[in-house]
């Protein structure tokens, strides 16, 4: 009886240990990055070019498409599309020398770029697909 009482306490320290060592996880951001606001100046509409395809047939092609980034909670961002397409949501982003991009971690999506006020969007999620580029 005293053996199965000292197996159970390791296998509680253990499953401590993993408990631990599996607390927030970033997949995706670069060691020492961190999240950040985006300047007030790049939450707003942006025109340009937009496909947008379902398994792998195109929904809407648009050369005079909007796409508009707002922000949705604490360095949480949105973009949201002209046309009907569905919009995409949970972004954070990363900065690295003036430029943000969107990073993986906590529901984020990958393949969100701001650079030089243009915006830059190439997601696939599942059988969706999103692109979109400034004029």
């Amino acid at each position: 009886m005293k053996t199965i009482q000292q197996i159970s306490k390791v296998i509680m320290a253990f499953a401590f240990i993993l408990f631990l060592s599996c607390s927030k996880d970033e997949n995706g951001v670069p060691d020492g990055a961190k999240f950040v606001e985006l300047p007030a100046s790049l939450t707003t509409s942006y025109n340009g070019i937009l496909q947008y395809n379902v398994n792998q047939t195109p929904q809407v092609t648009e050369s005079d498409a909007t796409a508009t980034l707002t922000k949705t909670g604490d360095k949480v961002y949105k973009v949201t599309f002209s046309n009907n397409v569905p919009e995409i949501g949970g972004l954070r982003f990363i900065e690295n020398n003036g430029t943000f991009d969107s990073a993986s971690g906590s529901g984020s999506a990958e393949g969100v770029s701001l650079r030089s006020g243009d915006l830059s969007v190439g997601i696939t999620n599942g059988d969706k697909q999103w692109q979109f580029s400034t004029n």
